[in-house]
């Protein structure tokens, strides 16, 4: 096995790798950690606006990060000269944190106009893992190597979570705290059997099985305030 690390301004993680193998099993594992850091983003704007005779300035300043782990694990067992069940799991998690901070002042050209200034926070938190499973049965018929019967399994799933918060610092302007949720699951059977029949033939029989099953659920919730930021 080995482990290494990774150190920047911007990204730091690390890998580790493990192999074990004892008679006639073999385990493998491999995993990354990681936290990636991104610079602050900030933009300015100006627009004027004749019909409402003033400027509109708009600042705005953009900050976040994000977690990252993968892994996978993988066995193989040769239960016999002519078994080999092997097995695979996959997993990935990132987890998000987005913060943003904009300010809209407007500028009178004239008389002053009846817009207010005001500021905005938005807070972005996001998670998305992905997990997958597999398991495969390979059965070697005795006399010739390419003739074969193979089942296999499969399974998937991929739940997403995004919870946002926008704030106003005027309380004619309602708040908005949003959480999305999303999945899709996957499930594959798989049968295959494979004969030789001679050097030009080969009989081939085989049947495939998908179940899949999605799922999402959004949640608005907005209320009032009173001057909570700015």
């Amino acid at each position: 096995g080995n482990i290494s690390a990774q150190v920047g301004n911007r990204m730091n993680g690390g890998n580790a790798y493990v192999m074990v193998q004892k008679d006639k099993l073999t385990l493998s594992a491999n995993l990354h950690e990681g936290y990636m850091n991104t610079p602050a983003i900030e933009t300015s704007s100006v627009r004027e606006q004749l019909s409402d005779n003033q400027v509109m300035h708009n600042d705005m300043e953009m900050t976040g990060g994000n977690n990252m782990l993968f892994g996978t694990i993988d066995a193989t067992y040769q239960a016999s000269d002519n078994d080999v069940l092997s097995a695979t799991v996959n997993v990935m998690d990132m987890r998000g944190h987005n913060e943003m901070d904009a300010s809209t002042i407007f500028e009178p050209l004239a008389t002053r106009a009846s817009s207010q200034d005001f500021s905005q926070h938005n807070d972005n938190h996001t998670t998305s893992t992905s997990i997958s499973a597999s398991m495969d049965y390979m059965h070697t018929f005795d006399g010739n190597p390419n003739h074969t019967l193979t089942a296999a399994y499969r399974f998937s799933t991929q739940p997403r979570k995004n919870e946002s918060l926008t704030d106003y610092s005027l309380s004619s302007m309602p708040a908005f705290d949003q959480t999305d949720r999303n999945n899709m699951i996957e499930n594959t059977l798989q049968l295959d059997y494979v004969r030789p029949l001679s050097e030009a033939q080969t009989l081939e029989a085989g049947g495939k099985y998908v179940w899949r099953s999605s799922s999402s659920l959004s949640d608005l919730l907005d209320y009032s305030h009173s001057n909570s930021i700015g």
